[in-house]
């Protein structure tokens, strides 16, 4: 499973990645340089990508988001992750997508790397990154 401690990516850094023609200037490669950590990201934004009309409509677009992550760790929600994201979500007010990211990444001890960080502040023991 996980090598600890990750990086969770969420939806927003993968999307600036596919969508810049210049793909090392993105900010996901500015993570990699930062940080050199493993990274992996939640089930929920695996749905979160590939819900967008793009990957359908063009194979092209749905190869590249494979490519980009066959290397990236996914991760389920478990029972607990699910209890816990559940709990978040009612203590913080934040959305259900964002409170199971956050719970996973909680339990697994990884940072969270976003450029949506609203929801995540809200909740103790999140590691945001910066970069």
């Amino acid at each position: 499973m996980i090598g600890s401690p990750s990086i969770l990516v969420d939806t927003s850094v993968f999307i600036d990645h596919l969508r810049l023609k210049d793909k090392p200037k993105s900010r996901l490669n500015n993570i990699l340089r930062l940080y050199r950590r493993p990274l992996a990201t939640s089930i929920m934004t695996l749905a979160e990508l590939y819900s967008g009309s793009s990957v359908w409509q063009n194979d092209k677009n749905k190869q590249q988001l494979e490519k980009l992550l066959s290397g990236v760790e996914i991760l389920g929600v478990e029972r607990n992750i699910a209890i816990e994201a559940g709990r978040l979500r009612c203590k913080y007010t934040i959305g259900v997508v964002d409170s199971i990211i956050g719970a996973t990444a909680l339990h697994w001890g990884c940072s969270i790397a976003t450029l949506d960080m609203g929801d995540f502040k809200k909740i103790p023991g999140i590691d945001l990154l910066e970069f």
